[in-house]
């Protein structure tokens, strides 16, 4: 089906102002399920304009940039329907024996 795409404010340490982008949950078609919290949605990239402060920090004056984070393990999850995000850092190697 139809997947769903929102783009939402949030709250990072390191960025202001902070975004986030979710995709509507394709274990549950968004009814909400355990592997979404119940949302209907899952987490799949956090964005947003690093904080001058981060630059001071390092060194770093009058320069600005983007930070945003993937979450590469969340999309690989999702292309193979693995139900549990935890289980991709287990190193239980039966899960990796189904991708042979």
């Amino acid at each position: 089906g139809d997947v769903e795409v929102r783009f939402r404010p949030s709250f990072f340490p390191f960025t202001e102002p902070s975004a986030e982008v979710d995709i509507s949950c394709i274990f549950c078609g968004g009814e909400g399920c355990r592997v979404c919290s119940k949302t209907g949605w899952l987490e799949v990239l956090g964005c947003g304009i690093v904080d001058p402060n981060v630059f001071k920090a390092v060194g770093y004056e009058n320069v600005s940039g983007y930070a945003f984070g993937l979450g590469v393990e969340r999309f690989a999850m999702l292309i193979h329907r693995i139900g549990d995000l935890r289980s991709l850092f287990e190193g239980d190697t039966r899960l990796l024996e189904q991708f042979r």
